[in-house]
């Protein structure tokens, strides 16, 4: 989200007199940086304590989200996006009472790199790059001094809190090796599943004997 700009405003409308089943219990209006309602169409998520998942694209600038319960809700603009979203929690809902929060939503920092979609990962023939990030401990959980092993490259080395941030292509994940002195190998299978994919993989390193 570097680079997304938030505004957020909670609104409460209704009325004692109000049908509960004609009210809606929450609309999202999606504006730009100038205040105007967004053009751009894109998808509210809304997720509730039990875990429950509601979205809708916004129409207008605007989505409704209605059949939510009581508690509060995170909510999330541009959910479909892999890099820009403004993610706002802990919105309250109530019972009888239609909520209106109003998000600030600015793309454009991002936009360069996901309207170039696929080229922006380097995809050709079916080849794509991700990245990861592995974090290599000790038994006690120590960061160690390591290096790692992709395919046929040369080893990379560990800062030294045992911290290597690698990219692959999608032809060289499986079988990487991770290694320390004093410690024993260990096989680590790197994944590159989508374009621009990325994960956290924790490594604990065993001593030699």
């Amino acid at each position: 989200m570097r680079n997304i700009f938030l505004a957020l405003s909670l609104i409460v409308l209704g009325g004692a007199e109000s049908v509960a089943s004609e009210i809606c219990s929450l609309t999202v209006s999606v504006v730009g940086p100038g205040g105007n309602p967004l053009k751009k169409e894109v998808t509210v998520e809304v997720r509730e304590a039990t875990g429950r998942v509601e979205s809708a694209r916004t129409n207008k600038g605007r989505a409704s989200l209605c059949g939510l319960g009581v508690s509060p809700v995170d909510v999330t603009v541009g959910a479909e996006s892999y890099r820009c979203q403004v993610v706002v929690r802990n919105v309250p809902i109530q019972w009888d009472v239609a909520a209106e929060l109003t998000v600030t939503y600015d793309f454009r920092p991002c936009s360069s790199t996901e309207a170039a979609g696929d080229h922006a990962y380097g995809i050709a023939n079916g080849v794509f790059s991700c990245s990861a990030l592995v974090r290599v401990f000790d038994e006690r959980g120590m960061g160690v001094l390591g290096t790692l092993t992709v395919a046929r490259r040369a080893p990379q080395q560990s800062d030294q809190y045992g911290r290597i941030m690698v990219s692959f292509r999608s032809d060289e994940t499986g079988r990487s090796v991770v290694d320390a002195v004093g410690f024993k190998p260990r096989s680590i299978n790197l994944k590159c599943l989508s374009p621009g994919s990325f994960e956290e993989i924790i490594v604990v390193l065993k001593k030699n004997e």
